[in-house]
């Protein structure tokens, strides 16, 4: 998740203070991986609000140059018990893709580059290799991606009196990504309790619980994307017998030696953890009536 609220910065950064509770949670980076929202599930906020003027720089001084997120979790109401059970399932896909050249298309435009540029044609483009590179026919994308399921499991529970006010709940997500070995699990509680003592004093806190798993491609400069539309169609993406059981990249194939990114993906294994605790506790006097 992206969110700009005065605009991207000098240097690129333009993330805003994330204040979850009253506690104010600088992001790190700009990789979204590790934007705090991340780690709660929706099902958990009671309300967002958006500080984007001098009122937050007043409040949280030079951390909300880029503007202030407030996130306020479920807490508890006086009155009966409420319980929340969520369960759903479903499937996640790519259902537009953009339109690509296909080999016929792309050999003789490419070979009219190579020409028009005085550099020799490449032997990819040449009999005898033309006539095999001619009939296959690599959509890179419809290859690279393909339906993911998406799990979600929410619990939660609140209730009180006059006195004192709870809420409870927990959440599962576990969410596989449209591309191969790429997803993003999230397990996450949260404890939110108020009391108040005599007619002036209150006390309370919250404790959140999260653990956030990716798996995947990270690095924004090297869009999953932007791979597979720059990989040529005349390039296989299996081979039998070679190690991994993906082809590619040779010559023969193509002149432009890009590594076969759904073999990649596919082979190699990238994740991050990040297991998130955020805690405050307060208590409040009423002076005087009205104050």
């Amino acid at each position: 998740l992206d969110m700009n609220i005065r605009g991207i910065a000098t240097f690129g950064n333009g993330n805003p203070l994330f204040v979850i509770d009253g506690v104010p949670i600088l992001t790190e980076g700009t990789s979204r991986n590790f934007n705090p929202l991340a780690s709660i599930p929706p099902d958990n906020i009671e309300s967002i609000q958006i500080l984007k003027d001098a009122s937050a720089a007043a409040i949280y001084g030079a951390r909300a140059a880029n503007g202030v997120v407030l996130v306020t979790t479920n807490r508890g109401k006086s009155g009966k018990t409420r319980t929340q059970i969520k369960v759903s399932r479903g499937v996640a896909d790519v259902t537009r893709f953009l339109p690509m050249m296909n080999s016929a298309q792309y050999i003789p435009y490419a070979t009219e580059a190579y020409q028009n540029a005085g550099r020799p044609i490449p032997v990819s483009f040449q009999e005898p290799l033309l006539s095999k590179n001619l009939q296959t026919n690599t959509d890179w994308q419809r290859e690279g991606f393909s339906s993911a399921p998406v799990t979600n499991l929410f619990f939660g529970t609140s209730g009180g009196n006059d006195y004192s006010t709870y809420s409870f709940s927990a959440g599962y997500l576990n969410e596989d990504g449209t591309l191969p070995q790429s997803g993003f699990k999230r397990y996450s509680t949260n404890i939110n309790s108020d009391f108040k003592i005599g007619k002036r004093l209150k006390i309370g806190e919250t404790i959140g619980l999260s653990r956030a798993v990716w798996t995947g491609t990270f690095n924004q400069a090297s869009s999953p994307m932007r791979q597979l539309n720059q990989q040529s169609p005349t390039v296989p993406v299996y081979k039998a017998d070679a190690d991994g059981g993906f082809d590619g990249p040779r010559l023969e194939y193509s002149p432009v030696g890009r590594a076969n990114t759904i073999g990649d993906f596919t082979l190699f294994e990238n994740s991050n953890l990040v297991n998130k605790v955020i805690g405050n506790v307060y208590a409040s006097l009423e002076l005087l009536p009205g104050l």
